[in-house]
């Protein structure tokens, strides 16, 4: 390997022979450092999303990691000789190296050593070797957003760890000068750290620094107290005394007095495992330490008195008098709590007042924690409560759960969530909390219960639908006893009430809440039920009427809704299912509050639609990605009732909503045909966008054939009022006659860009501008599309307008097919870069198909091959699948790459999958350059007669269309034996005809699937 080492293990590092040969990109540095991090470990794709691209949306990125995983890889196998390598795991990466070629596999090994030795010289000889490694944090010259990562976390912590082992065998040694300074670097690293500022105080005094020492420990006092509002914890504490005593030896220890026997007054916990809270009960146990009223809050039923009974129980010990547990459900005044606390403490008196007196006196020397459960009924006699005990009490804490906070002084308040649940399209893992509670009570309704993968999938949704409620969930494992977890999920959807029975019910916990709200508090909460996703503040005021924010932070403060934070600058607010249920049933004006809903989102819809540039009008959709539940309630009251012309037009209207946010896509197929069946009831307008938004679905589907059609249907209807639309419909016929390969596009052009001159407002004259300069590509008039391109360039430099990513992608086929490999690169690199912001599959596909194809002219072929397989299997999840946009075009790219990278049956493989989606659509541009792959594949595999028959009828029919070869087919002419010849003049005696182009693709299709597997399809 001549000597190659990295390090990780401060500023990413890799030295040859002594030589510094880091890579330069910041990008691979990150890459190569966390794959390093991993210890000869895979890690997968998206966990390399999270960490390398932290704000982008995760799928979104996927295909990035790729391409920069493609290009550390050529680094590696020019810097190592190809002994170190990247290889591609099932859903992921990984790098292996020697240990001691890494800086923290070497670390790795000292630590293991150090810890196993059985003398403190010989450990503190290891520590110190082990440490001498270290060069600063790990990772520390990569971004700031990696320092957070749990795998860059828990290598610094090592590094902690093994300064503590080395300053404990310092001071066993004798030698505490030894570990001074590496401690002492670290203590001012991690200022809030407890163990390096003890060990390092005790080394100090055991150098015979004791003043330095205890100054040491006042500061990191003052900074607990200033920074977390604590005071100093075990190490420090019992490192000042050591101090102060002048004993800074490892063999003194503290003796502990044995508390006296611990009583527990009031319920005792239920015996059942708390699930899925291991985070709030950390931070809760944490607080109990330092607080003296710590508040739980949360909505009902999410396990607020669980936890707390559970934390309770595990802090008895902690306690010298114990627990004592007040439950305030039944009580109904301050003077019912004194006294049901006071008959817990066996206090009593005749008077109210003199039980309280005698209660607080009772108190004054205890060290006990007191719970109080349920005290949202309660809240002003709860706070009135908590005061008397704190200003009598110094040694009480008391732990209590309520809904809302109660407002006193010393409350430290921890909101309660539902548990988590899995992300929908995900596989189920058993361990999501949700679900794990979900099992572990099915199993105790019924103990046979053998959970299959496929029963799994019905679980994630069950708890997906009761928002992963711990008490819905419960329940609904209860009724696993007559029912299959599939009857389960069916009767639960959109009907909460099986879950109510005898005992517990779901109805009476929320019942309970509610009936503690005032009027306005309940009629604003069963409007916001018309609600079925989170929703914003200006969508509730919309809809719910006026003066809606006072009462909405009381319900909020309730905790009967949530307010979730968004990557936005505002809060959203949701109800979780059952409470939405509950509020809905008692919804008094539900007509009134639907029409509201209904007016909300066609306004909504009106204004996106009147915002001249598109880009605005993605971006404003976007923003509504949350609101699609909310919208398909609105269309479902307006189409429902009597209104259906109304919803129509939101239909319309909502267009940029329904292309920006592709989970929502494949619903407003089934939206556009409600709305064209009630297209009578609507206005010319809207009847005339009917059928142009008809054309472009019908485009997005790559039935170009009759988008086109329909599109020239459609332009008559829109030409006098719907300007805008009418220009884009002049520029998706240039787009779809590209598609199908009808030369006529190249006579339509100048008549297209006369009707959309530079000097027009708006986006239509640069979107024909691009897509024109795309026609010109693909008939091989490159000088054309380069003087088209300027014209977009100056337009966009006047305008102040970035370039779109259509037009990017054009920059790239012109750069590619012009030889100008360099730019074409540039191009890329930019494009790889927009992915993750391109929502459209008209973007997507596109920006996907470009980069593949400049990984092609590069040679690039493994490279280009698993980047199209993991783009293929990304629009596929993306978008429905009359709507999965390129995955023909982008499968006939991958049987190119693959056969280029030398598996030709492979390559055959996927064409058949790529013709067999190209012969059910009319995206005969896709399908004529499949048959030409098809061509070479044949050729490739040795079928000889095939192949020339497939390349007579390909480049037949293409010099009548005026082709050239097309981009990341440059090897076909070779291969295949015929000459590239001019393109650009399609044969004019040639009438262009759809069929011609289809039987030479079917050809290719039957090839490729094989007779026998045809008959099949």
């Amino acid at each position: 390997m001549r000597g190659v080492r990295f390090g990780v293990l401060g500023p990413v590092t890799v030295w040859r022979d002594g030589e510094v040969i880091t890579p330069t990109s910041a990008t691979q540095r990150a890459l190569l450092g966390v794959l390093l991090l991993a210890e000869n470990r895979p890690l997968s794709t998206d966990r390399l999303v999270a960490v390398l691209r932290q704000g982008d949306g995760l799928n979104d990125a996927r295909a990035w990691v790729h391409v920069v995983v493609s290009r550390l890889r050529t680094w590696l196998a020019k810097a190592t000789d190809q002994t170190v390598t990247v290889s591609r795991q099932t859903d992921g990466y990984l790098l292996r190296a020697a240990e001691e070629c890494v800086d923290l596999l070497t670390f790795r090994g000292l630590h293991a050593e150090a810890t196993a030795a059985d003398s403190s010289a010989r450990q503190a000889d290891l520590w110190d070797e082990a440490l001498a490694l270290w060069r600063g944090p790990a990772l520390a010259d990569v971004a700031a957003a990696l320092h957070d990562d749990a795998l860059t976390v828990q290598t610094d912590a090592l590094r902690v760890g093994a300064a503590l082992g080395f300053s404990e065998a310092a001071l066993a040694t004798g030698r505490p000068q030894r570990a001074l300074p590496c401690v002492i670097e670290l203590a001012a690293a991690h200022p809030l750290d407890e163990r390096l500022h003890a060990a390092c105080a005790l080394l100090l005094a055991g150098s015979g620094r004791q003043s330095e020492a205890l100054h040491l420990i006042e500061r990191t006092r003052e900074r607990l107290a200033s920074e977390l509002g604590i005071d100093l914890g075990e190490h420090l504490r019992e490192a000042q005394l050591l101090v102060l005593r002048q004993q800074a030896m490892p063999e003194v220890r503290v003796v502990r007095e044995t508390p006296p026997a611990v009583r527990w007054r009031g319920p005792r916990p239920d015996v059942a495992a708390l699930v899925g809270r291991d985070r709030d009960r950390q931070a809760l146990e944490n607080a109990l330490g330092h607080r003296r009223f710590v508040m739980v809050t949360g909505p009902g039923g999410c396990g607020k008195t669980a936890l707390a009974m559970d934390l309770a129980k595990k802090a008895e010990p902690r306690f010298t008098d114990g627990v004592a547990v007040v439950c305030l459900a039944s009580l109904r005044s301050f003077d019912e709590i004194v006294t049901a606390f006071a008959s817990l403490m066996d206090v009593s008196a005749p008077t109210i007042d003199q039980t309280a007196a005698a209660l607080t006196h009772a108190l004054a020397q205890r060290h006990l924690l007191i719970v109080l459960d349920n005290c949202e009924h309660l809240a002003a006699e709860c706070a009135r409560f908590t005061r008397l005990i704190a200003d009598h009490a110094p040694r009480v804490v008391v732990l209590a759960t309520s809904q809302l906070p109660l407002g006193v002084v010393e409350e430290w308040v921890w909101p309660l969530g539902t548990l988590e649940v899995p992300a929908e399209g995900t596989r189920v893992d058993p361990g999501t909390p949700a679900v794990a509670l979900f099992l572990r009570r099915a199993l105790e309704a019924l103990p046979t219960l053998n959970a299959s993968d496929s029963d799994l999938e019905l679980v994630g949704r069950l708890c997906r639908g009761l928002d992963g409620l711990p008490l819905a969930i419960e329940l609904a494992a209860a009724r696993l006893r007559a029912l299959s977890i599939a009857q389960l999920v069916h009767r639960l959807t959109d009907n909460l009430s099986i879950l109510d029975g005898p005992g517990r019910t779901l109805t009476a916990t929320i019942d309970w809440s509610y009936r503690l709200l005032t009027e306005d508090e309940q009629r604003l909460l069963t409007r916001l039920s018309v609600f079925r996703g989170s929703f914003s503040l200006r969508s509730a005021e919309a809809v719910c009427g006026d003066h809606v924010l006072p009462v909405l932070v009381s319900l909020v403060e309730r905790s009967l809704v949530l307010a979730r934070d968004t990557n936005g600058s505002e809060r959203r607010y949701v109800l979780l299912a059952a409470v939405r249920e509950f509020a809905a049933d008692r919804l008094a004006d539900r007509d009134a509050t639907h029409d509201r809903l209904l007016d909300h989102w066609l306004a909504e819809g009106r204004a996106v639609d009147a915002l001249p540039h598109y880009r605005d009008r993605m971006e404003r959709a976007r923003a509504l990605m949350d609101d699609g539940e909310n919208i398909r309630a609105a269309l479902d009251h307006g189409f429902g009732g009597t209104r259906q012309a109304d919803a129509a037009e939101t239909v319309v209207r909502l267009a940029s909503f329904w292309l920006a946010n592709r989970a929502h896509l494949g619903s407003s197929e089934v939206r556009m045909r409600q709305a064209i069946e009630h297209a009578g009831l609507c206005t010319p307008e809207v009847r005339g966008l009917l059928t142009y938004q008809s054309a472009v679905r019908r485009a997005l589907r790559e039935d170009y054939v009759g988008a086109r059609q329909e599109m020239a249907a459609a332009l008559p209807r829109i030409a006098a009022n719907r300007q805008r639309e009418y220009r884009d419909g002049l520029v998706s016929l240039v787009t779809n006659g590209r598609f199908v390969l009808n030369p006529i596009v190249l006579e339509q052009i100048p008549a297209t860009l006369v009707a959309l001159p530079g000097d027009l407002d708006g986006d239509e004259p640069s979107t024909a501008l691009t897509a024109c300069a795309g026609a010109y590509g693909t008939w091989g008039r490159f000088a054309d599309a380069v003087e088209l391109c300027a014209r977009y360039a100056a337009r966009a430099a006047r305008r102040g307008t970035p370039f779109s990513v259509s037009h990017q992608v054009v920059r790239a086929e012109i750069a590619m097919g012009t030889g100008a490999i360099d730019e074409a690169v540039s191009w890329s690199r930019l494009l790889t870069e927009q992915l993750p912001g391109a929502g459209s599959p008209l973007e997507q596909e596109p920006a996907r198909r470009a980069i593949a194809l400049i990984l092609l002219t590069t040679g690039e072929n493994e490279a280009a091959a698993e980047f199209l397989t993991e783009s293929i299997s990304e629009l596929d999840r993306r978008y429905p699948p009359e709507h999965a946009r390129g995955s023909a075009h982008l499968g006939v790219l991958l049987a190119q790459a693959q056969r280029r990278a030398g598996d030709p049956e492979q390559a055959r493989d996927s064409l058949a999958k790529a013709l067999s989606q190209a012969v059910r659509r009319t995206h005969l541009r896709v399908g004529f350059t499949g048959a030409l792959a098809a061509a070479l594949v044949a050729a490739d595999l040795g079928d000889g007669e095939r192949s020339r028959e497939l390349t007579r009828g390909w480049d037949t029919l293409r010099r009548r269309i005026g082709l050239p070869v097309p981009l990341g087919f440059a090897d076909a002419p070779t291969v295949l034996g015929f000459s590239d010849g001019a393109c650009g003049t399609p044969d004019p005696s040639w009438n262009w005809c759809a069929e011609e182009l289809q039987e030479v693709i079917d050809g290719a299709h039957r090839w490729a699937v094989g007779l026998n597997q045809l008959q099949a399809f």
